[in-house]
């Protein structure tokens, strides 16, 4: 009898080290599937086969005013901080986990929607953008000021072949004040 508890009681622990280490690695690859991605080979392969093709296609884009030019800069390193693990450098996002904000229409949308979006995170999954489904929930960030704010989603909405019109510190103040 006391052989059979012993070889139940050793089962149990070995059935929990093993969820452990299964936990693990489901959150490490979760975790993998975040970080920065490079162009693949074959992208660099199609730049260097086709070099011609997109930069002859580049369009004039008009320079910012200087104060949204300083908000995009300071955007910029808001958004390497807390966005570019999921939603990638290059704003493209992660297929079926993190939808990409280069082109994304809630990005370049009203900004209201976007401001509570960062105040206030979403457990809402899974979301479409741009048609796309995805599963990964936003994490709230009311822990950035109001000019932190303002300042990324102005870089996100001037980045990426973006092109919208900046996020005032005084909007995300009045968004933050009303939606307590």
């Amino acid at each position: 009898m006391c052989q059979v508890l012993i070889f139940i009681s050793l089962s149990q622990i070995q059935m929990k080290k093993i969820f452990q280490i299964v936990t693990i690695i489901c959150l490490t690859l979760s975790f993998l599937s975040c970080k920065n991605s490079e162009k693949s080979d074959t992208n660099l392969k199609d730049e260097v086969a086709n070099p011609t093709e997109k930069k002859d296609l580049k369009e004039e884009v008009p320079q910012p005013d200087p104060a949204t030019a300083k908000s995009i800069a300071a955007g910029e390193s808001v958004y390497t901080q807390n966005c570019a693990v999921c939603h990638q450098k290059n704003g493209g996002g992660v297929p079926n986990l993190n939808p990409p904000l280069k082109g994304a229409d809630y990005a370049l949308g009203d900004k209201k929607p976007l401001i509570n979006l960062l105040l206030k995170g979403s457990s809402e999954v899974p979301i479409k953008v741009n048609g796309q489904t995805y599963s990964n929930v936003m994490p709230s960030f009311s822990s950035l000021d109001d000019a932190q704010i303002a300042n990324v989603l102005t870089y996100i909405r001037n980045s990426f072949s973006n092109n919208a019109s900046a996020v005032e510190v005084s909007t995300v103040k009045e968004i933050r004040s009303t939606s307590d």
